[in-house]
């Protein structure tokens, strides 16, 4: 009986082997979001990796002992970010390609290097804003097991997507409502300014009359 049990197993795992070497070893997740705001004011927070933990999932609050570190600048191509934590594990991320009208393209590294992806965030122009869709692909290599984790990449990395797309349309919304905001309160600054000027204006003609009527008490004459 025993002697049964073990070889049932084994080829059970024997075909979870054989069937993870057919399976693909490429993935691609993606997701996407409408933003009422020009591509310009989305690119602030997807081109700067340090507004990253303000919008992405990937915060200390979903783990509270992540720690981010960056080489170099934190802006455009070149910027590399690195982070550490608990329940995220660690990674690194570097920005190939950063255009404030098209997007950003990146290479991705988790766990020291044993996965590696590309990414995007890239933009399309729409009636209210900007369609922003973002999206990671990358292949898992020659490991059965990985295969079989690719076929759960999407269900794990998508939440994450639409978290993060959610948090980055929050913040580029308000971002543009606030810039259209200033430019309103500008005139009445502006009026009051004015206002000010006019009426120190109108006080001079007030003061060289009394400074004609203190020569003419004088009885000193105007040359």
């Amino acid at each position: 009986m025993f002697k049964k049990i073990v070889v049932g197993l084994l080829a059970f795992v024997l075909s979870l082997i054989l069937i993870g070497l057919c399976l693909p070893s490429d993935f691609r997740v993606e997701r996407s979001i409408s933003i009422e705001a020009p591509s310009e004011v989305v690119h602030r927070y997807v081109a700067d990796l340090r507004t990253w933990s303000e919008w992405s999932a990937w915060n200390t609050t979903a783990d509270p002992s992540l720690v981010y570190e960056y080489d170099g600048h934190t802006q455009g191509v070149g910027a590399t970010m690195r982070w550490n934590g608990e329940s995220l594990g660690n990674g690194k991320l570097k920005i190939t390609e950063s255009d404030p009208s098209s997007g950003i393209r990146y290479d991705l590294e988790l766990q020291g290097g044993t996965f590696a992806a590309r990414g995007q965030i890239r933009y399309g122009a729409e009636e209210q804003g900007t369609h922003v869709t973002w999206s990671d692909e990358g292949d898992l290599g020659w490991n059965p097991v990985y295969h079989w984790f690719g076929l759960m990449m999407d269900g794990m990395l998508g939440p994450e997507f639409e978290h993060g797309l959610a948090g980055l349309r929050a913040k580029a919304e308000a971002a543009h409502i606030e810039a259209q905001l200033e430019p309103a309160a500008r005139p009445a600054d502006e009026t009051g300014s004015m206002g000010d000027d006019d009426s120190a204006e109108g006080d001079s003609p007030s003061r060289s009359l009394e400074s004609g009527d203190d020569d003419s008490a004088g009885g000193v004459p105007t040359p």
